[in-house]
């Protein structure tokens, strides 16, 4: 008794089995899964989502980053773009803040506000100002209810006074674009005296509801 076949297509079918184009009685053996580690790093190119870049087993193959080159990498860095030392999870040290005691929400605890220094004439956030920018950014995030004076400090003449805007604004901008902060919770108020010049720090002002 023979076995039945039919065609269709190209391929060769029958009750329990088919063939690309194979003789009858031919068995197609599976390719065997992707083995190789192109990279080396003991992750096979199967389950490397890296597979071109040397990883780790726990990273999926990935390489774990380090991208401001202090010696914490990403995931652990709290300040992944500004190079800071290990012992303040990657980020700059704060030179220089003022105590303020934030009142309502049942909070009693001083919390601080970086005072962020210039140099005289530039308006510029550098590595260490955009640091303690986004440590204000992050007691801003954590009193969702307040509004807060970003003050700026000054001589009396025009030139500085336009400086002193220009600072405060750098400041508000960074924590609107990069932090995410809605700008009507930020009041500029350039200028003002009482403090060496070229300096910005951030007050509690009226609440928003």
């Amino acid at each position: 008794m023979g076995i039945y076949i039919k065609l269709k297509g190209n391929k060769l079918v029958r009750d329990n089995g088919a063939w690309d184009g194979g003789a009858v009685g031919e068995t197609k053996e599976k390719k065997p899964a992707d083995c190789s580690d192109s990279d080396f790093d003991g992750v096979p190119d199967g389950a490397d989502k890296c597979p071109k870049l040397p990883g780790i087993p726990l990273n999926a193959g990935c390489p774990i980053c380090d991208t401001d080159g202090d010696g914490v990498v990403d995931d652990k860095d709290e300040c992944p773009t500004v190079a800071g030392p290990i012992g303040s999870k990657g980020c700059p040290v704060r030179i220089v803040r003022d105590t303020v005691r934030l009142g309502g929400m049942g909070s009693t605890l001083p919390l601080e506000f970086p005072t962020i220094h210039f140099k005289p004439g530039m308006v510029q956030l550098d590595s260490n100002a955009v640091g303690l920018t986004m440590q204000m950014a992050t007691i801003i995030k954590n009193r969702p209810a307040d509004r807060f004076t970003i003050v700026g400090y000054s001589n009396l003449s025009k030139p500085k006074q336009k400086v002193s805007m220009d600072q405060v604004m750098s400041v508000i901008n960074y924590l609107v674009k990069r932090e995410g902060i809605r700008p009507e919770r930020l009041i500029p108020k350039p200028g003002q005296q009482g403090h060496d010049p070229n300096r910005v720090k951030a007050l509690v002002a009226e609440s928003c509801e």
